[in-house]
């Protein structure tokens, strides 16, 4: 099996730890040679002081087998709108969890359609908001009162903000299947559910994948 590398286009989360402090942001994997790699700095048109040549950085990317990292040096800034800077090519690129999808543990309000479910009580239910128990690149766990059923296909709406001036706009919205239900007892009805993604568009995928990086890194600084 061919060593995992970083694929150009493909949404980062780029961390720099330095005595001027730490900095954390989006990046985007734009141009590669055998030594160097060049990422832009999506939504940036200044460089942090903290982002400077010679300070080492941590890469990270999201994909079906989980989160990958590798650590680099800045070797180059570029003012440029966005910011971009030259890298030292990572040499070694590690899985930190290996699972189908990278899941962050995190209550994150979403609307649930069920109108497609199998079940006629369920498909009778308004739209309804609900709060996730983990959330991944690849599906959503939650606890619900709609008595949906495995296979049912539903509609999942993500319009969440890990901070209130960087909502998800427009929402993203998918097409999803439920994989598992498990009964909860209690004096209402629930039930913890699981689905996955059907399909996702490349564009909401990363959009996705950037949200979860900053929910991330927003729970990891609480």
């Amino acid at each position: 099996m061919s060593p995992r590398t970083f694929q150009p286009g493909e949404p980062l989360s780029l961390e720099a730890s330095g005595p001027l402090g730490v900095t954390a942001v989006d990046a985007t994997l734009i141009g590669a040679t055998a030594t160097r790699i060049l990422v832009s700095l999506p939504g940036l048109h200044s460089c942090p002081e903290t982002l400077y040549a010679g300070v080492e950085v941590s890469l990270r990317c999201i994909d079906s087998a989980g989160v990958h990292s590798a650590r680099s040096k800045v070797r180059a800034v570029r003012q440029t709108s966005p910011v971009t800077l030259s890298l030292d090519r990572p040499t070694r690129v590690e899985t930190k969890q290996s699972r189908k999808s990278f899941r962050v543990p995190a209550a994150v309000a979403f609307l649930l359609d069920a109108s497609g479910s199998s079940n006629p009580a369920a498909r009778q239910m308004p739209v309804t908001e609900c709060r996730s128990s983990d959330i991944s690149a690849g599906g959503i766990c939650f606890d619900t009162t709609i008595p949906l059923l495995v296979g049912d296909h539903v509609e999942v709406t993500l319009a969440a903000a890990v901070r209130p001036e960087e909502p998800l706009t427009p929402p993203i919205t998918f097409a999803a299947r439920v994989l598992r239900v498990r009964r909860i007892g209690g004096k209402e009805p629930r039930s913890a559910v699981a689905v996955e993604y059907l399909s996702p568009k490349n564009v909401d995928r990363e959009r996705l994948v950037r949200f979860l990086f900053k929910l991330e890194r927003a729970l990891r600084t609480v």
